[in-house]
């Protein structure tokens, strides 16, 4: 996903950015240590065109920055998730390093409520292409 970057740079960009979320920040808890719940929220625009605020709580699981993975579950919310646990890991393309690095988002979900079966993985596909598109941009930047 952001190619030509390494393994650490990557990773150390993608943890604790949610795409979508317009404000994030920590209800309980310590940045970068299991147990961090998070608060997350973005406003969107409804068929109607009313504004309406999503948001979720997030806890943190594990995070191992030796093999550049975490794991989260969303909590309460009103997105639509009724479970959700999620493993984010950051990974070299082809196990070399010199290709760049790809993200692999793995997740465990329930089907949102009268939403089709795809609503999901086009929830994590849409945050995923976003966040490879932002960290790509920063560390274009930074170089």
């Amino acid at each position: 996903m952001a190619e030509e970057a390494n393994t650490d740079h990557v990773y150390r960009h993608s943890h604790g950015q949610d795409p979508l979320a317009d404000i994030s920040y920590a209800l309980e808890g310590v940045y970068g240590h299991p147990g961090l719940i998070r608060f997350c929220g973005s406003s969107t625009t409804t068929e109607i065109g009313e504004t309406k605020i999503l948001w979720f709580h997030e806890k943190l699981l594990a995070m191992d920055p030796t093999t550049y993975s975490y794991n989260y579950e969303v909590l309460e919310n009103n997105v639509g998730f009724t479970y959700c646990k999620s493993s984010f890991k950051v990974v070299p393309i082809d196990g070399d390093e010199k290709l760049g690095s790809q993200i692999e988002w793995t997740y465990v979900s329930n089907l949102f409520e009268g939403k089709p079966p795809e609503h999901v993985a086009d929830y994590f596909n849409t945050n995923l292409q976003i966040m490879a598109t932002n960290i790509k941009k920063y560390l274009e930047e930074k170089s």
